[in-house]
């Protein structure tokens, strides 16, 4: 389990410094930090849950973890929010801003549900 996590932190890490280069309007820690949590989690979920590949020398199973995170990465950057002003209504002139609490319920439910599937994976 160790080299797991040593495996798709490395991973994770790498995927998120070369995706955050595409997201030069949009860096901020928070964001940095979400876009790492769930690329961190949805890489280690879908690698365990894949058929185990090995190629010999390497003493790891690490293609799975590096072809689900560029997926997953990939699936993250195409769904990212375009930098672009807010929006305004007719009658007020005034920026509307959607609710955070939609996406933080999304966020949080996502990763439980990640923490969960790795957790069932081990188990």
């Amino acid at each position: 389990m160790l080299a797991d996590l040593l495996l798709v932190f490395a991973v994770a890490l790498l995927l998120t410094m070369v995706f955050m280069v595409g997201f030069r309007g949009q860096r901020n820690k928070i964001m940095l930090l979400m876009y790492f949590l769930v690329l961190f989690f949805a890489t280690w979920a879908g690698a365990l849950w894949l058929n185990p590949v090995q190629f010999p020398g390497w003493g790891q199973r690490w293609m799975p973890f590096l072809v689900i995170g560029l997926v997953f990465a990939l699936f993250l950057a195409a769904f990212a929010p375009p930098s672009r002003p807010a929006l305004t209504t007719q009658e007020s002139k005034e920026p509307v801003r959607p609710s955070g609490i939609t996406f933080n319920l999304i966020f949080w439910l996502l990763l439980l549900v990640l923490g969960v599937a790795i957790a069932v994976s081990y188990v």
